[in-house]
């Protein structure tokens, strides 16, 4: 399908609503960490930065409910390359999730917090309040792993991985051929700059994810053209894949590579680097997250 054709396709399927919100994740740190909502990842970070950071959430919100949520906490890095083995004396770790809503100017509302945690500095005691007495020693510890749950209330509701094949149950050995062989050719789409191929392969889980933030058609269409001001920057830039590992999410239906070597860590099988017009390199990691639908035996973009 060409960018007219998508672009028609998903405006016919997009509904919009007197009221929606949206929801996202606050999280202050000078930790690193991976954060999943209904075990579909939403955050990460892996890296010596500071500061707050604010990740939108609504695609990983299939229906209206209870929403699951974990974080897993790591300890900060030593320099750009280096992880720390354990947590330090006083690791500092915040977050929130927000929600707010567009109105009818097109602006978002005053975001509201419904749900905050902040990593704890004391034990409890029996009476379940923190005893300042006794403060938590994480200096031996490398990992934290926390669990929540939320309510959120959408207008819309998704299929995603709801319906999908459990991919624990295939033959490991040929579901990761099968993965290996579906990143390849769409890496190699990228660099013949096969655009709309691309994109077609995209369809599904772009229609999802811009009913998921209610997307208008305007938006729609820059979107889905943005890729041709991308001409030559895929070309021989993709890094290729050296040291990875393949994760299983959304309850086994959901399948991805992420690359494991210490310098591109929870960095996406596509990986390439771009240099911007002052001469200044960056790399760029596109998520990609695979799935198989109830009765076919082919992976499918989901995420």
């Amino acid at each position: 399908m060409n960018a007219e054709q998508r672009v028609s396709f998903i405006t016919d399927k997009i509904k919009y609503f007197d009221y929606q919100p949206m929801y996202r994740i606050k999280i202050e740190t000078n930790l690193n960490y991976e954060i999943t909502v209904n075990d579909l990842p939403v955050a990460k970070k892996f890296n010596n930065d500071v500061g707050t950071l604010w990740f939108p959430i609504n695609y990983a919100l299939l229906k209206s409910g209870t929403q699951e949520l974990q974080i897993k906490i790591y300890p900060s890095y030593k320099d750009k390359e280096t992880p720390s083995p354990f947590f330090s004396k006083n690791p500092r770790l915040n977050f929130e999730i927000e929600k707010t809503a567009w109105n009818k100017n097109g602006n978002l509302e005053e975001p509201i917090s419904i749900m905050r945690y902040e990593l704890p500095k004391y034990k409890e005691n029996n009476n379940g309040d923190l005893d300042y007495g006794k403060p938590i020693d994480y200096t031996q510890q490398n990992i934290i792993i926390n669990d929540f749950n939320f309510t959120a209330t959408i207008p819309y509701e998704l299929k995603g991985w709801s319906e999908s094949e459990d991919l624990s149950k295939m033959d490991q050995e040929v579901l990761r051929e099968k993965v290996l062989k579906f990143c390849e050719n769409l890496i190699n789409n990228y660099k013949e700059e096969n655009f709309d191929y691309v994109k077609t392969k995209y369809l599904k889980a772009d229609l999802e994810w811009y009913q998921s933030e209610y997307l208008k058609p305007d938006v729609i269409n820059e979107y889905q053209n943005a890729m041709n001001a991308n001409k030559g920057k895929f070309i021989n830039h993709f890094i290729p894949l050296s040291e990875y590992k393949m994760l299983f999410y959304g309850d086994n239906k959901i399948i991805t590579i992420e690359r494991s070597d210490i310098k591109n860590k929870g960095k996406s099988f596509f990986l390439y680097e771009i240099t911007d017009d002052e001469g200044n390199k960056e790399l760029i990691s596109i998520d990609l997250y695979l799935h198989i639908p109830k009765g076919s035996k082919e992976l499918e973009i989901i995420r």
